[in-house]
């Protein structure tokens, strides 16, 4: 079984310090959402929310990390549907460091450059590095 929950895009910021952030409903004939833009980017981070023997609740992750909101993506396995979910079963890197996945293989991955920028490619583990990508999942 694969769900994606596992690793989390956090907001790194406590409410008081954020002085602009949209909050925008969004819907379509199939769906509603929302859209939250934040204007520094450096203040959105990839977090591991696995535990020793489970997977944590995203309300979990964004509390222990002082966010105001947290998105899922990535992926892990629950095998048997128990909860345990702290199994990675997408490609990800994690502070230069892969967690999951081929060094060798290419991946479609999303995630955050060095230098704060949104970066979506298809990289190896070594072409992620060499653009500067810190932290990335598969997509």
């Amino acid at each position: 079984m694969k769900i994606q929950t596992l690793i989390m895009l956090q907001y790194q910021m406590k409410k008081k310090k954020i002085k602009k952030k949209s909050l925008e409903k969004i819907t379509g004939k199939n769906y509603v959402g929302f859209v939250m833009t934040i204007p520094d980017a450096s203040k959105v981070k990839l977090v591991d929310g696995r535990k020793s023997s489970r997977g944590s609740k995203l309300s979990e992750i964004v509390t222990s990390n002082n966010a105001i909101a947290g998105i899922n993506a990535g992926g892990f396995s629950d095998d048997g549907g128990v909860g345990a979910g702290n199994l990675l079963n997408t490609a990800t890197i994690m502070n230069k460091t892969l967690q999951y996945g081929n060094k060798t293989s290419r991946y479609s991955f999303i995630g955050l450059s060095s230098d704060s920028k949104l970066v979506l490619g298809k990289y190896t583990y070594q072409e992620a590095l060499n653009h500067k990508i810190e932290s990335a999942i598969e997509f």
